[in-house]
């Protein structure tokens, strides 16, 4: 089987690698740099016939459980939200829903990134648990189902996992790293 590399390395040295294999027949990716923040949109054997697109988000940085017991968003997670958000308006992205898990720091990044594309009626918690450990079968079905462009803002093991099985169906082999702390969409 063909394989294809992608990588993006060393943008404005705050960031880190995306690497990313994807087998020619499992998926495909192309990254897009973006003011310091990355997109990367998978389609998947999943989502080819229908070409629709999944974007996965790592939550905006939130302040600790010290500052704040519900943990909201930090100013500099405001203006990570705000800033994908814009780009994501930019670039003409028009989720049908856009998920998040009960956690108020991703629903806060959610509704950040809703608000820049004018989708604030398309937010909405995911179902079933997006946790650490948490079975990604509902979120693939989820997807199938979506009828369109769809969004998580969630964990970073889930969405990590949500990748690789999205690229090769085998959610333990990593495809993608997540630089905690920062909104970056997948």
């Amino acid at each position: 089987m063909a394989r294809k590399r992608f990588a993006v390395a060393d943008i404005d040295q705050t960031h880190y690698q995306l690497q990313c294999v994807l087998e020619s027949r499992a998926g495909l990716a192309s990254a897009l740099n973006a003011e310091s923040e990355y997109a990367l949109s998978l389609s998947s054997r999943y989502c080819v016939l229908c070409r629709m697109k999944v974007y996965l988000v790592h939550h905006a940085d939130a302040l600790s459980a010290e500052q704040d017991s519900q943990r909201h968003i930090s100013q500099k997670g405001r203006d990570q939200a705000d800033r994908l958000g814009t780009r994501f308006r930019t670039l003409g992205v028009v989720p049908v829903r856009i998920l998040h898990s009960d956690k108020q720091w991703t629903i806060d990044t959610a509704d950040r990134i809703a608000a820049k594309l004018g989708a604030q009626h398309k937010t909405a918690q995911a179902a079933y648990p997006i946790n650490t450990g948490d079975p990604v079968a509902p979120f693939m079905a989820e997807i199938a189902a979506a009828g369109g462009d769809i969004m998580m803002c969630g964990h970073v093991d889930y969405l990590l996992r949500s990748a690789s099985h999205l690229v090769c169906g085998d959610e333990t082999r990593k495809v993608v790293e997540f630089k905690p702390g920062n909104g970056t969409a997948v």
